[in-house]
């Protein structure tokens, strides 16, 4: 059975069907009102009287179009300094107190390397820093295409911390992204975490499955707890 769901506003023009009203109308192929998920059922959407041309919106919005992978992102020793698709962020922003400091570095062998510097100040659900890889240059929430890629490897050192990679997925919408976590040592060592591997939190957000066509960040973070950030990486790469 087909529902119409009608704009229902104090504007006098819409929100009924007669004469001398906007026909603006949204068809579904199921009743909103047993189930909100079913306002997702479109089958139609006329604009005016007119029939706008039918999208699937199960794919997600029609702008969703990823680009490919550029693995220059990721090329530390190609830089002189941070691009601004590289960026440091923490929890203030949603008005914590941890904080983080970015850094280009060289290695003994005169071989970039990123160093972070900071502390996590955890409170309630809060308590977070790091570093985020924007996969597009240009353009921020661009989803790119990385689903050619099985998995991710990069050299890190640090104070013997636990800390997260991140994977940023365009239809994650609540912050519950999938991660991985690694922990760290004095002394340079190589880490590999599968794609396969990555989880969402079990105890809140809308669980999803990982689609590496929808990616627009990469993060390595430090979180869930107070402590000191003092962690270095590079030749980050990915994996087929």
């Amino acid at each position: 059975t087909k529902t119409l769901f009608l704009n229902n506003s104090r504007d006098i023009k819409i929100g009924k069907i007669m004469p001398g009203y906007y026909a603006d109308i949204v068809l579904l192929n199921a009743n909103p009102l047993e189930n909100i998920e079913n306002t997702k059922q479109i089958e139609m959407v006329f604009h005016r009287g007119k029939m706008l041309t039918k999208v699937d919106f199960t794919k997600g919005p029609p702008s969703l179009k990823p680009i490919s992978y550029d693995s220059t992102i990721f090329e530390l020793s190609a830089m002189e300094k941070l691009p601004t698709y590289i960026s440091a962020y923490s929890d203030q922003s949603m008005g914590g107190k941890s904080v983080i400091k970015t850094t280009l570095q060289k290695d003994a062998f005169h071989n970039f390397y990123l160093d972070m510097t900071g502390n996590v100040d955890k409170k309630g659900f809060i308590g977070f820093a790091g570093v985020d890889f924007q996969l597009s240059k240009n353009k921020n929430d661009q989803p790119v295409d990385i689903s050619g890629y099985s998995a991710i490897e990069f050299d890190a050192k640090g104070n013997n911390e636990t800390y997260y990679l991140k994977v940023i997925s365009v239809l994650v919408k609540d912050y519950n992204y999938h991660s991985a976590s690694f922990t760290t040592s004095k002394d340079w060592k190589t880490i590999k975490i599968n794609f396969s591997d990555l989880k969402q939190n079990p105890w809140y957000g809308k669980k999803r499955i990982l689609d590496l066509k929808t990616i627009a960040n990469i993060r390595f973070e430090g979180a869930d707890k107070n402590y000191t950030v003092d962690f270095q990486i590079k030749n980050i790469h990915l994996l087929k």
